[in-house]
């Protein structure tokens, strides 16, 4: 699978899990469907765009497990997309960010896991 093709289907998952984690009582409060679905596509695009180079020039791996900088960055990234889309909601503020973040991280793992290659790393 070319590289695009990669980054495509891990633009897809993403979507797919957050739309997942709405529907969950995690903490976070969207107004209505299209909205959520707004929300998750910016978040896949911001994720998309910034996370391989947060990555590079981020927190060394050395010094922190990637794990936790996954997480770590996942949170900031809802929080933005949060932050740009009305109609998103926090019922328990920093909490429901990280929450949803570790969440995310396990729906991810698991799709991923379901699919037949693994995905782009950076």
């Amino acid at each position: 699978m070319s590289n695009i093709h990669a980054v495509f289907v891990a633009f897809i998952v993403t979507i797919v899990s957050l739309l997942i984690i709405f529907k969950l009582p995690l903490g976070i409060k969207i107004d209505d469907a299209r909205k959520g679905f707004i929300t998750a596509v910016i978040f896949a695009i911001i994720d998309a765009v910034s996370y391989p180079a947060l990555a590079k020039i981020g927190l060394s791996t050395e010094l922190v497990p990637f794990e936790l900088f996954s997480l770590v960055i996942n949170s900031i990234l809802l929080a933005i997309a949060g932050f740009i889309v009305p109609g998103f909601r926090l019922r328990w503020g920093i909490w429901s960010i990280v929450i949803c973040a570790f969440a995310l991280s396990v729906i991810d793992s698991l799709i991923f896991n379901v699919l037949p290659f693994k995905p782009v790393s950076f």
